[in-house]
């Protein structure tokens, strides 16, 4: 009841059903974990630590204690904090979660550089997929696209069918000029053919590998299911201009940039826009 109310985003009424449920089993963690959640958010952060603490001392062979002091450290901004309780608690249990939150934290520090290195040196020793897949992402949002490769082709061996992955897959061979990429984006538009962003990088590679014409069928059936976005609207006026349609590339550069939607191509389909006279 206390999670229906959070979703519907009555915070009152929902502290009240957790505090219930923890009256009612005072050991009943995962009530405590929502409380604790809960007070942090709304910055009550002494009250969040107090039923954080109260877990660590009932069960002080657990990371789950030290684990909720932290998150709410990192609630209160007192990031230095939130870091040296995250190794206390994986000190106990080395768990995938709390390489993560450290992880994260460290980032937060602007200690990016050390935050990756020890990440990669976790996941290669413990090689678990969630967190390889949390470093995988980190490496593209970075731009180390060799190390992001290296990654995702590591977590495909065991999860070949992954539309998600492939997709992302295709993505940097594409940055990288890597004639793989188009092989890896079919099978992952194979796997999910109406996800609007595989196909956006299924028809955006093939516009600009030589075959614009089933690029733009692509990038307009991707623009259609997801009109808002504004790199997929940006690849197919870019498309429709290649296949000789300048005046709807002009139309749809013109709808996207009046919503004023914030996207990565965004300079790119402004100049494009200049050269068509728009």
């Amino acid at each position: 009841m206390g999670g229906a109310l959070v979703a519907a985003k009555d915070l009152l009424s929902a502290r009240t059903s957790f505090q219930e449920a923890v009256s009612l089993s005072p050991d009943f963690v995962p009530a405590i974990m929502a409380l604790v959640e809960l007070e942090s958010r709304e910055g009550n952060h002494q009250e969040a630590q107090k039923l954080a603490r109260q877990i660590q001392e009932k069960r002080p062979k657990s990371s789950i204690g030290p684990m909720l002091i932290g998150d709410v450290h990192m609630r209160a901004g007192e990031v230095d904090k939130a870091v040296a309780v995250y190794q206390k608690a994986i000190a106990l249990e080395d768990t995938g979660p709390l390489a993560i939150r450290i992880f994260n934290a460290r980032r937060r520090l602007g200690q990016t550089k050390e935050a990756l290195s020890q990440m990669q040196a976790w996941v290669d020793a413990k090689n678990n997929v969630a967190v390889r897949h949390v470093l995988a992402s980190n490496y593209i949002s970075l731009g180390q696209y060799d190390d992001a490769i290296r990654e995702s082709e590591t977590l495909l061996k065991k999860d070949a069918d992954n539309p998600v992955l492939l997709n992302n897959l295709a993505w940097l061979y594409d940055q990288k000029n890597d004639e793989r990429a188009v092989t890896i984006a079919e099978r992952a538009l194979a796997k999910a053919p109406k996800t609007p962003e595989i196909m956006d990088t299924v028809g955006w590679i093939l516009t600009r590998k030589g075959d614009a014409k089933r690029g733009v069928e692509l990038l307009q059936r991707a623009h259609d299911a997801a009109p808002k976005q504004g790199d997929i609207a940006y690849h197919l006026a870019y498309a429709l201009n290649k296949t000789g349609k300048p005046q709807e590339a002009k139309r749809a550069l013109q709808r996207i940039l009046r919503a004023k939607v914030k996207f990565s191509e965004l300079e790119n389909a402004r100049k494009l826009l200049k050269q068509l006279g728009g």
